[in-house]
């Protein structure tokens, strides 16, 4: 893959993390109140989306160490 693909997929990535990050914060300014199964559901989904940050953050450094590398 060319350095643009990288800077492209980077790009990406980048954009899903703040997506994500925002979604997070709306979510925090929403929830309260509500039955305990909706909160559950409601902190597993927070919970996976932690999980989808932290992987795309490893991902784009894994990136930047395989362009560090050529």
């Amino acid at each position: 893959m060319a350095g643009g693909g990288f800077d492209n997929l980077k790009m990406i990535l980048q954009q899903e993390i703040l997506d994500l990050q925002h979604n997070l914060q709306e979510k925090k300014y929403k929830s309260g109140g509500g039955d305990p199964t909706d909160r559950l559901l409601s902190r597993i989904a927070d919970r996976n989306d932690i999980i989808r940050i932290n992987t795309l953050r490893w991902v784009l450094e894994v990136i930047e160490k395989l362009e560090h590398e050529r």
